[in-house]
């Protein structure tokens, strides 16, 4: 049997935490909002979900505008007042300053996490016992112990022949 990479072990379990987080923040996201807000000397940028969507928002700062920059942090967003309309990518002036948004579906952002370990748990399936566990050609009454597929060298048992004895 061949042996599993560490590699592919931790994609399929960091894919599927990855994907449990995101289902997590969906489900909140229907009865309550929360963002994250990096603020700089010169940029603000915001990271929310509410209404099951991931909303990010850019804003350039001028001189003039720097006071507008607020706080690096977690917080709650009102969710009471809520648009439900799609849009991926909107400008929009506030307090005066130019900001770029985007905004998209959490099961758009599911997919990319989804997807790969699908098809990862998919593809390190094992075959049943009684077929060959290098390519999973069926040895029902395979007596030689031998795989026709591969030639792989096949266990008896799974061979299926209860041979007391080598040829």
């Amino acid at each position: 049997m061949r042996r599993r990479s560490r590699i592919r072990r931790v994609a399929k379990w960091t894919g599927l935490l990855l994907c449990a987080v995101v289902l997590v923040a969906w489900g909140i996201s229907i009865w309550h909002g929360f963002a994250f807000r990096f603020a700089g000397q010169h940029f603000d940028v915001d990271i929310a979900i509410y209404g099951e969507r991931l909303h990010c928002t850019a804003a350039h700062l001028t001189e003039a505008h720097t006071q507008l920059a607020g706080a690096t942090g977690f917080g709650w967003v009102d969710t009471s007042v809520r648009d439900h309309q799609w849009s991926l990518i909107g400008r929009y002036a506030r307090y005066g300053v130019s900001c770029s948004n985007v905004s998209i579906p959490l099961g758009l952002v599911l997919l990319p996490f989804a997807v790969p370990t699908v098809i990862l748990w998919h593809r390190d399936r094992r075959p049943p016992k009684g077929n060959c566990q290098s390519c999973g050609y069926d040895l029902t009454g395979n007596v030689t112990g031998v795989c026709p597929e591969c030639g792989e060298v096949v266990a008896r048992t799974a061979a299926g022949g209860d041979r007391q004895h080598e040829p």
